[in-house]
């Protein structure tokens, strides 16, 4: 009997990490491991622009790091993240045609949306969440309770 100590499945390369309650307090999953992914590259960055730290990437560079996103997703998430204030951008390029952006974590906003999350209850479901239900997954959260999180699109699958 032959036992296998691995899979191509599992991790042999660097993970992207991520806390369910921030998935939880971001309402999506993919938000949450982009903003893990931010907080990553600012810890190791030495880009100091406004009293904060700043990393850059093209959304080619950034899909090389979300690879199971497609462009249009990759774009939408950080449109959202930065709608919610908790990703603030900017171009600090020398080059004026560059339009490179650089990302930086507004981390009183995040507490304050992770605080917010804490303190509100559940909301009942409306006829259009209802409506809705097939594009959304239950997930539970670190206490064992489900939330509903919407599923995103990805790139298909290569079998």
């Amino acid at each position: 009997m032959t036992i296998t100590s691995s899979s191509r499945l599992l991790i042999n390369e660097n993970p992207l990490q991520v806390l369910p309650s921030l998935a939880v307090a971001l309402k999506n999953i993919n938000e949450a491991i982009m903003l893990q992914q931010v907080q990553y590259w600012l810890s190791r960055s030495t880009k100091v622009f406004e009293s904060r730290r700043w990393v850059y990437n093209t959304i080619d560079d950034w899909k090389v790091q979300f690879p199971w996103m497609t462009e249009k997703t990759i774009r939408n998430r950080f449109s959202s993240l930065i709608e919610k204030k908790v990703i603030i951008t900017s171009n600090f390029n020398r080059a004026g045609f560059d339009r490179t952006k650089w990302y930086t974590i507004d981390y009183d906003k995040l507490n304050s949306l992770i605080n917010d999350q804490n303190s509100a209850e559940k909301p009942d479901m409306t006829h259009s969440e209802k409506s809705s239900e097939s594009k959304r997954k239950k997930v539970p959260d670190r206490s064992g309770k489900k939330f509903q999180i919407e599923e995103e699109e990805s790139s298909e699958c290569i079998r």
